[in-house]
């Protein structure tokens, strides 16, 4: 057992190569692959913080929003951090996982819920 820690959660988000009318789709489905590993660090006793909830302020707002202020809140999450799960590559999480490592060099990373142990 160890104590409970806060994982980032970094997963693609953002459709590539995809037809634009699917977008909204491929977005969902990896806002819910995110939810899906929340889920599951939760039943170990972890806290998860799940920076592509920015998906459900998107739909919300009247206006977009910059990408740049997603960016702002990620960096706000990642300084939060524990530790960072690696979900599946893309130029995004890649950043994210080089900011991690610069701001939490013995932050320990996960690529699958396996590695986890229970707190």
């Amino acid at each position: 057992m160890t104590k409970p820690l806060k994982i980032y959660i970094a997963g693609p988000y953002t459709p590539s190569g995809s037809e634009i009318a699917d977008a909204a789709r491929v977005a969902n489905n990896n806002v819910a692959k995110a939810l899906d590993t929340a889920v599951k660090l939760i039943s170990l006793g972890h806290i998860p913080l799940v920076p592509v909830l920015h998906h459900y302020i998107r739909i919300h707002s009247e206006k977009p929003i910059p990408s740049e202020y997603f960016w702002q809140y990620d960096l706000a999450l990642l300084r939060e951090s524990d530790a960072f799960f690696y979900l599946g590559k893309s130029a995004g999480v890649d950043k994210e996982l080089e900011e991690f490592k610069r701001i939490n060099p013995d932050g320990k990373i996960f690529y699958s819920i396996g590695d986890v142990e229970s707190a």
